[in-house]
């Protein structure tokens, strides 16, 4: 570079030190963006930033910085430069997101002699969906999100020995789910007796008093009977969970009610 002096006009000649610069060379494959791209020259002790933007439906697949690989972030920067730097972003393609409802399993968690809207309880049953969610399945407890759809007249004190089906509904806002139980309702079997039938003959006798009586004085001596838990259950009619000697009285009394043509319900005799 040339100059001239102020004062005598004589021309100098002035060289001015170059600044070091370090090559930068960044490149992005298919299925995204770098910004900035291309090569470039940072001077020493310089900085830049570089943002990774995939476009839609992939992700960041791979960072490499000089030939080793980074973490997957979407803005890099560089401070305080001093080498030279290669940088190469690869990107992949997601893979699509599916999440369905694939079944229901619902299940009473135990025998009941009787159900109705007033002895009702949803912790007596338990109700999962499994949900499939890329290829993974996964088991998710929706009891507390289901009411019963409606009580079967099966359902009261005077039921026969056997089985019925109660119905839900589903009342959560998972869309998998509701879209799954609007075509395939939820439905329990609930296996049934007859309060009142431990011998289980489809009707209260005065065998049932009997083995109720016979129950209670064990119990009262503290020896064990010979009934199993569903006739326990069965033979239990002041649901006080055991079986005594007011049941035995219970169940005699219904048994001649029945006989000269009254049909009282166990709440109103049990009440009385």
């Amino acid at each position: 570079m040339q100059r001239t002096c102020a004062n005598c006009g004589e021309k100098q000649q002035q060289s001015i030190p170059k600044k070091t610069g370090y090559q930068i060379t960044i490149t992005a494959g298919e299925g995204g963006s770098v910004s900035p791209s291309g090569s470039f020259l940072v001077e020493e002790g310089g900085s830049f930033t570089v943002t990774v933007t995939p476009d839609d439906g992939y992700r960041i697949g791979a960072v490499i910085i000089d030939s080793t690989q980074q973490s997957q972030n979407s803005t890099l920067t560089f401070t305080d430069v001093r080498s030279n730097h290669t940088i190469s972003v690869t990107f992949v393609k997601q893979q699509n997101q599916t999440r369905t409802c694939v079944g229901i399993i619902a299940n009473a968690i135990q025998p009941m002699q009787e159900v109705t809207k007033e002895s009702f309880d949803m912790r007596d049953f338990q109700i999962i969906a499994v949900i499939s969610e890329n290829d993974r399945l996964t088991r998710v407890n929706i009891t507390d999100q289901c009411s019963p759809g409606y009580f079967p007249s099966m359902y009261h004190s005077a039921s026969m020995l056997g089985s019925a089906e109660l119905l839900f509904r589903y009342n959560g806002t998972d869309s998998e789910i509701a879209a799954f139980v609007k075509s395939q309702p939820i439905s329990v079997g609930v296996q049934m007796y007859l309060r009142g039938d431990g011998n289980r003959n489809c009707t209260v006798d005065t065998d049932d008093a009997i083995a109720a009586l016979r129950a209670g004085t064990l119990a009262s001596i503290g020896a064990e009977d010979e009934l199993d838990a569903d006739q326990r259950a069965a033979l239990d009619v002041n649901l006080s969970d055991s079986v005594d000697v007011s049941d035995a009285i219970y169940i005699l009394r219904y048994f001649n009610y029945a006989q000269i043509g009254f049909n009282e319900s166990w709440e109103d005799l049990i009440g009385s």
